[in-house]
């Protein structure tokens, strides 16, 4: 009986890790709060314009327009806001990252996907990107897996083996 708690146990703690480990995003918070996508700072090893979206806590319209206020051309450049003034989106410079992750208005920062695609590459090598992108995060969750079974079956050698 005490075994099979303890199998128990143990399956529900790898189930648990697995949706973890998986379900895990490329997310990261800046010192006053701010969640961003740790993507962004990749981005500007290619090039020193990134499109990013902008979401806010508040939906004040004042707030929105004081965010692109404090923010330079020479570091930001706007595309549109976003409808009920939750945020907005554009093209920002490392600095601009920088003046963003520092203000306690904004919730997330975000990579506009679509727009950064659509400006470095044509229609058919998207559909490539894609399918690469998908590749690359399927083969590190299997490994992940991989690894967790392995351990779960050394775990269950020295349970039984004690018997």
């Amino acid at each position: 009986m005490r075994n099979k708690i303890i199998f128990g146990l143990l399956v529900s703690l790898i189930i648990v890790s697995i949706i973890g480990v998986v379900s895990a995003e490329t997310t990261s918070f800046s010192d006053a709060g701010v969640e961003y996508e740790s993507e962004i700072l990749g981005e500007f090893n290619k090039t020193e314009w990134v499109s990013v979206m902008v979401d806010l806590y508040s939906q004040n319209i004042t707030i929105v327009n004081q965010l692109l206020f404090n923010l330079t051309e020479d570091e930001f450049k706007l595309e549109k806001k976003l409808l009920g003034n939750e945020g907005f989106s554009g093209n920002i410079t490392k600095e601009g990252l920088e003046n963003l992750l520092n203000n306690p208005n904004v919730r997330l920062i975000s990579l506009n996907r679509i727009i950064s695609i659509a400006e470095n590459e044509s229609l058919d090598q998207i559909e490539k990107v894609d399918e690469k992108i998908k590749e690359k995060s399927g083969l590190g969750s299997w490994i992940i897996i991989g690894m967790i079974v392995v351990i779960l079956i050394i775990i269950l050698y020295f349970i039984f083996k004690k018997r």
